[in-house]
């Protein structure tokens, strides 16, 4: 059986004896870039530079979000924030296939499970290293792109200006998305995404528009928002997201989880709400949730 683990999964296979009690000889592991740094003890975002209040670009942001309002202005500062994003994450240390390729090899000697879980991303580091990198960092731009928006979405003022930039803000992030993962190649979380739209959705003068079901299952999901935990690993909801026009495939893949299936099943409500609501805001979000297998590990 072939198994995409979470992070809490990832930590216990360092030792032999966890994994011989978790899986069976015919069983594959898969990894997601959460996973893989997470199994390789490595956070490459380390030493990246928080945009939050006490940063000046996120303060010259949020001045200039209360006073301007072109649409094309808007975007030339989210555009302006995305790319600062990407060059800091460049320039961090370590943040080259070398230093990845380094981290794996420190693995060759593990159970043969592991090596082969490990061997994707080898040869995609060794053999299509441009391409690798490039998703890589755009992986982890949009991700920290996603908390940073989120800090704008949970700013709460009455500034008539602020709240309708917000609105453009919110768009480009969507759009970013789509962009983004339109060739089916490039891994974003989803998750990440719908997350950072949830303090959007939770302003005060957007609680009045909510239809009762969907306000609903805004308020239950409360227990389930963790914007600052680092790389989330929700991957039976990333995964799942599929557009609509996408042929129906039959597939072998199973998600091992640590989480109670009342909270999985919490997060899976959550994700097709926002994706309906997303649905109806934006016509060209034409994307669904495919059911997907999952197993728990508690």
């Amino acid at each position: 059986m072939k198994l995409i683990i979470d992070n809490k999964i990832a930590k216990k296979l360092s030792d032999e004896e966890t994994i011989n009690q978790i899986f069976e000889d015919r069983d594959t592991v898969v990894f997601r870039w959460p996973s893989l740094f997470t199994y390789l003890k490595i956070n490459p975002l380390k030493d990246f530079s928080e945009f939050d209040e006490t940063s000046p670009i996120f303060q010259t942001c949020l001045s200039s979000l209360h006073v301007c309002e072109e649409k094309e202005h808007l975007q030339h500062i989210y555009d302006t924030l995305f790319i600062e994003i990407i060059s800091q994450i460049k320039s961090l240390a370590g943040m080259n296939a070398s230093y990845f390729l380094h981290k794996i090899d420190e693995c060759k000697n593990k159970k043969k499970m592991i090596t082969d879980a490990l061997s994707p991303f080898k040869m995609a580091f060794l053999n299509d290293t441009s391409k690798t990198m490039h998703d890589l960092i755009l992986y982890l731009s949009f991700d920290k792109m996603c908390l940073c928006l989120s800090k704008f979405f949970d700013y709460q003022t009455t500034n008539k200006t602020f709240i309708s930039a917000l609105k453009i803000l919110k768009e480009c992030i969507i759009e970013s998305y789509q962009h983004i993962t339109s060739d089916g190649k490039c891994f974003l979380s989803f998750y990440r995404l719908i997350e950072s739209l949830f303090f959007y959705e939770l302003r005060e003068e957007n609680l009045q528009k909510h239809r009762e079901e969907y306000w609903k299952i805004l308020n239950q999901s409360f227990s389930i928002i963790e914007p600052e935990v680092e790389f989330p690993d929700f991957f039976y909801i990333d995964d799942a997201l599929k557009p609509i026009q996408a042929p129906s495939q039959l597939s072998s893949v199973c998600y091992l989880v640590t989480e109670p299936l009342t909270k999985v099943q919490t997060r899976l409500k959550f994700a097709n709400q926002m994706l309906n609501q997303l649905k109806i805001e934006i016509p060209s979000f034409q994307y669904i949730l495919k059911e997907v297998e999952i197993i728990y590990n508690l």
